[in-house]
């Protein structure tokens, strides 16, 4: 289970990084045993495109 707590750190991780990296987006994974995504935050990508990511790979 994922808490709002964590994903507002998570969020706060993102913006800071993108703040000092210039980039258009970012993506933060937690992933499963088998090193699978489980829980995603986006920061600037539509979810639409993660999709389509997340289907390609």
């Amino acid at each position: 289970m994922h808490s709002t707590a964590s994903d507002a750190f998570i969020n706060s991780c993102l913006a800071t990084i993108t703040h000092l990296i210039p980039v258009s987006a970012g993506v933060f994974y937690l992933v499963d045993r088998d090193l699978r995504p489980d829980h995603y935050i986006l920061h600037g990508m539509p979810d639409k495109t993660h999709q389509q990511y997340l289907k390609h790979f």
